[in-house]
């Protein structure tokens, strides 16, 4: 207000409004005083309405896994999207929007009791966060059903991929068969003629074995499901050995891939059958902890730490700043969908909420992904370039996951020509 004041003293000293010391009547300095407020205004020195100079900001609501056996992928999940907020709030000079987080806890009851929950009291109609793809199938219906749009920057069911696709949802991450057929394509193209396939029991673990034996093209020789919790692999161990495969393709997240590669290497298998997996089942976390008992074991994967592009580059440099620790690809995915969101809000206006406008804003993925190419594809999924990493040692003598090549370019998923929505422009994001 003092700087306001200031200014408009400037403006009637200048235009012999006021003299120092000048004996005016009161009414006549209201008067000179409403001249050059008028004046300044016109100037454009301050706004006439400083209260429409920012408009209102949406609110996001972000529903993650912050505790549970899935808490790690959570925190980095939340830990990407904020900042990706906050970078594109630093780049536009205001902040971009409001994040309201709750947790889900894994659960999916309780992830579709928090979307309930935040609809109702603070009305939020734009939604992200969801790790599990348990708690996706069930609340992700209810949330475009009720005209609400969710952002997935994990989860990306069989079940609401295909004919099931919504115009109100978007995935960030990658359809759930996708990492899995990529997995059995190059198991396929290596030569592995005979695979058996290791899952975990939950929804994503049986499409993740759905997808290896789909793609596979040599012979699946034994199929095993694992239950979370279990330590003890040694049924699933002689099982392999009297199946005799070339390739493990395994689908274990968190401990318990852990638990079963160390089992694998104590049962000296690792010299003589092959493992090959998703990113998902084992991120550079994981790599770290796994140590020597992941080495020589082939990744899928969209992304990698090393990627050299500008956009990843930033994305490492900013991360570790911030947080003090590897960023994994769950990081990579909150902070792209941060990126969507914000370039979605700021195209639509800045000042909306309205799920429809956002989306069409959404739909021309107008940001640089760490990933490289981006664009969403008919079912508004990821159409992207998918990668071979595989385990070795740096320079310090831990264990990494390293770039070793390409394996698929601008590479869409098989449900998406099931998907019918209507003709909307799909531009791809720069490169």
């Amino acid at each position: 207000m003092k700087s306001v004041r200031s200014r408009v003293m400037a403006v009637l000293v200048q235009n012999g409004l006021w003299r120092k010391g000048a004996q005016v009547s009161s009414q006549l300095r209201r008067a000179a005083v409403l001249v050059a407020c008028l004046y300044v205004s016109a100037l454009g020195i301050f706004p006439a309405n400083s209260q429409q100079a920012v408009p209102a900001r949406p609110k996001i609501g972000l529903i993650t896994s912050l505790s549970g056996q899935s808490a790690y992928i959570g925190t980095d999940i939340r830990d990407g999207f904020l900042l990706a907020m906050a970078r594109e709030s630093r780049l536009l000079g205001r902040e971009i929007a409001d994040i309201i987080i709750r947790d889900d806890g894994m659960l999916p009851d309780k992830g579709l009791e928090q979307f309930r929950d935040l609809q109702k009291t603070e009305n939020i109609r734009l939604f992200a966060g969801f790790v599990s793809t348990d708690i996706a199938v069930l609340a992700v219906p209810e949330m475009v059903k009720s005209g609400a749009l969710y952002v997935s920057p994990n989860a990306a069911p069989n079940a609401l991929s295909g004919k099931a696709c919504h115009p109100n949802y978007f995935v960030m991450s990658f359809q759930n068969d996708s990492m899995v057929e990529i997995a059995a394509g190059f198991a396929s193209q290596k030569g592995y003629s005979r695979a058996y396939i290791l899952s975990a029991s939950y929804q994503a673990g049986q499409e993740a074995a759905s997808g290896f034996r789909q793609h596979f093209k040599g012979t699946v020789v034994g199929q095993s499901s694992v239950s979370f919790g279990q330590t003890d692999f040694s049924a699933e161990l002689k099982k392999i050995h009297e199946a005799k495969p070339d390739v493990v393709l395994q689908f274990l997240p968190g401990s318990l891939g852990l638990n079963f590669l160390r089992s694998f290497q104590e049962a000296r298998m690792s010299d003589k059958i092959a493992i090959v997996l998703p990113a998902s089942a084992l991120d550079h976390r994981m790599t770290a902890i796994a140590g020597s008992s992941a080495a020589g074991v082939f990744v899928t994967s969209h992304w990698n730490v090393d990627f050299a592009n500008e956009a990843n580059r930033a994305f490492v440099s900013e991360w570790q700043a911030k947080y003090n620790r590897p960023p994994t690809l769950y990081a990579m995915q909150g902070y792209d969908t941060g990126l969507a969101m914000a370039a979605a809000v700021v195209g639509a206006g800045g000042a909306t909420d309205d799920p429809q406008a956002i989306a069409r804003e959404l739909r021309k993925a107008d940001f640089r992904s760490p990933r490289g190419p981006f664009r969403f594809g008919r079912n508004q999924h990821p159409v992207q370039d998918w990668w071979l990493l595989s385990v070795k040692k740096n320079a310090q003598g831990q264990y990494q996951l390293s770039t070793e090549s390409k394996l698929k370019s601008i590479h869409s998923d098989s449900y998406a020509d099931q998907c019918i929505l209507p003709e909307l422009p799909h531009a791809p994001s720069p490169t």
